[in-house]
């Protein structure tokens, strides 16, 4: 088979019969290869079964490892690749998104001959092929690569605010929470949690410093009143509401 006629059946976009049914063997093979490294994650199936799913993974490891090769040899075949010579658009498939991830998808057949786990654990990235077969995922990627100038501004408008958020945490939580607080880089967990409104409330800010003078939450307050605990939620009286200790700031 000439070059010229592998790229054709390497081709996303071909209509020839030979290229899709490579389309299809290669879909399938994806969803074993996926299935294959979720299997290995369960310990019962993979005491049961694990000749079967070594086997599995090896064939469909070297079929993606086939694959990255035959691509790198037709890239010259490309459009736009006919004034450069075949080293260059070798070298441009390589450095293209859909490149990158089809040497990413060979290296577990490659890291598979030295350590069987990790390799299994990259087989994953696996489910990013279907990109290439997606219009839908392909018309995203192509609005990412359009709007990369305004998704990067956006980028960097969250990450000042996001270490300025942490900034002013460590400032005013580094006395009274050192554990969580005691540097900035700690503090910055806080703030993706927080600007993120995820909340994992596995850290949570007392918003009080030795420096600055004790600022406590209202519930706090409630707890040092002491006369609130025989109020019932949403009936407090007027007196009980005027029992709460302020704390100035």
């Amino acid at each position: 088979m000439d070059r010229r006629r592998l790229y054709r059946l390497l081709d996303a976009e071909s209509s020839e019969p030979a290229a899709r049914g490579f389309r299809w063997l290669h879909h399938v093979l994806i969803a074993i290869g996926i299935a294959i490294m979720l299997a290995g994650t369960v310990q019962d199936l993979e005491e049961q079964f694990w000749l079967p799913l070594d086997i599995g993974f090896f064939v469909i490891a070297m079929f993606f490892l086939a694959e990255c090769v035959l691509r790198f040899i037709v890239a010259p075949e490309a459009p736009g690749q006919e004034h450069h010579s075949a080293w260059q658009a070798r070298l441009d498939w390589a450095g293209s998104l859909g490149g990158v991830l089809d040497l990413v998808s060979a290296t577990p057949a490659l890291l598979g001959l030295i350590e069987r786990e990790p390799a299994m654990m990259l087989s994953g990235v696996w489910i990013f092929k279907y990109i290439r077969y997606s219009p839908g995922l392909a018309s995203l990627r192509r609005v990412i690569t359009n709007a990369e100038q305004s998704l990067l501004s956006v980028l960097l408008g969250f990450i000042i605010i996001l270490l300025t958020a942490a900034t002013l945490a460590y400032l005013f939580e580094r006395d009274a929470n050192p554990q969580a607080f005691g540097s900035i880089p700690a503090a910055v967990w806080w703030a993706i949690v927080t600007l993120t409104t995820t909340g994992y409330g596995d850290v949570v800010a007392a918003f009080s410093s030795s420096r600055y003078g004790p600022v406590s939450s209202p519930p706090a307050m409630l707890r040092r009143s002491g006369d609130c605990s025989s109020c019932a939620p949403g009936n407090w009286s007027l007196g009980c509401r005027s029992s709460t200790t302020s704390v100035p700031l």
